[in-house]
């Protein structure tokens, strides 16, 4: 199994990054990310190019989004405000529960149904936790 924290590690701190901005493109048993990402620890914005079989994806979908559903000077999960989908990207809005900030990331729309997916999935578990 793929790890993405060890795939998305600034190498200067050893820290996981948070994915800004994501884009895709397919190939035949492959998919071809590009990742605009943050260091936590210095605040410094980098792109990566990472390759995915197809077959790796469906583990990858949930950290997939906590990286990007989170704020990147705390690291608290955002909450999400609004989205905007085109044909190609999805952008979406979110606020910092401890800033208040607007956080913004743009990712392929390839993949948000997927990551917008696990992540509910996440959230209805974490309910039933409680409930039980």
């Amino acid at each position: 199994m793929v790890d993405l924290d060890e795939l998305l590690k600034c190498k200067e701190h050893e820290a996981p990054y948070l994915i800004c901005n994501i884009k895709t493109k397919k190939g035949k048993n492959t998919l071809t990310c590009e990742a605009t990402v943050v260091c936590p620890v210095d605040q410094q914005i980098e792109t990566t190019s990472l390759v995915f079989f197809y077959e790796d994806l469906m583990d990858l979908y949930l950290p997939l989004a906590d990286k990007i559903f989170r704020c990147e000077e705390c690291f608290r999960e955002a909450e999400v405000l609004d989205t905007a989908i085109t044909k190609k990207n999805v952008t979406i809005y979110l606020t910092c529960p401890e800033h208040g900030r607007l956080i913004t990331r743009e990712i392929s729309s390839e993949i948000y149904d997927k990551i917008r997916y696990e992540w509910n999935i996440k959230d209805i578990k974490k309910e039933e936790e409680k409930i039980y």
